[in-house]
């Protein structure tokens, strides 16, 4: 009986001549052995919804970013058009929420003649 209450924690098979006993310790090891290669490959797996996931997260991101590309484009056209009809710099920044520096560069340009019309 204390054979079979180590036996889960027995690194070795007990030595023994009976033959059950022996084949019986060879396929608790077998099976342990087999849990934990099991265990360890599933931990590294991605499954197939993470991956489904991930890539609906990524689409997500990158359509928010291309929204918000495209909203900078637009405030940057009407800032074009606003500083062309001669608003200020500032006032330009202010009422399209536009980092100052932006304006400053896009009225630098306009004044030189470099910007799109």
């Amino acid at each position: 009986l204390e054979l079979f209450t180590r036996m889960a924690s027995a690194k070795d098979a007990p030595k023994t001549k009976d033959p059950v006993i022996a084949d019986v310790y060879r396929r608790m090891m077998v099976n342990a052995l087999e849990k934990n290669f099991i265990k360890e490959i599933a931990a590294g797996m991605v499954t197939e919804a993470e991956i489904k996931t991930r890539i609906g997260t990524a689409r997500r991101e990158g359509r928010e970013e291309g929204r918000e590309e495209g909203r900078d484009e637009a405030r940057l056209g009407d800032a074009e058009a606003f500083l062309r009809d001669g608003d200020s710099v500032d006032r330009v920044a202010r009422v399209l929420k536009l980092p100052l520096e932006k304006v400053q560069e896009l009225a630098d340009k306009i004044a030189s003649g470099n910007a799109k019309s």
